[in-house]
């Protein structure tokens, strides 16, 4: 997939996230943003928001890329799909089918995975680490396997 970070891994400081807000009953997506920030401040900034506060059980996903172009399209992409009810605008339509076709395979991650990272530079080495320990078993079954 071009878009996804490598390993999918956040970059501390600035960031290029897409993220969806999905009901948990219906496991609808209800709101579909971007950051290339911070994605806390985003996700905590939509608390005070009116569309937001009416909506109760949901959860928090996203995705790490790697720029602010692909996190525009990546975001106009899941909007067109989904049509989320939060969305009001950034509705377009026209990207490529081939930019689509891969946009549909997305390894979305839960937010609180982000919150068990959030300035936990202990849980970022370990989660590095063990990344990196399946990297080189898969290497090593690849190539002897």
């Amino acid at each position: 997939m071009f878009y996804i970070n490598k390993n999918n891994k956040r970059n501390f400081g600035k960031e290029h996230c897409v993220y969806r807000y999905v009901e948990n009953a219906t496991d609808k997506v209800i709101y579909v943003g971007k950051t290339n920030c911070s994605l806390r401040a985003r996700i905590t900034a939509h608390r005070y928001e009116k569309g937001f506060q009416n909506a109760k059980d949901f959860h928090v996903e996203y995705v790490n890329l790697s720029n602010s172009v692909e996190t525009d399209c990546v975001e106009k992409f899941f909007i067109n799909k989904w049509k989320p009810v939060l969305n009001t605008k950034d509705n377009v339509s026209g990207l490529s089918n081939i930019v689509s076709a891969e946009m549909n395979e997305v390894n979305w991650i839960p937010y609180k995975e982000y919150e068990k990272t959030y300035k936990n530079p202990v849980a970022v080495k370990k989660l590095i680490d063990e990344a990196n320990n399946k990297v080189e078993f898969l290497k090593s079954a690849l190539l002897y396997g």
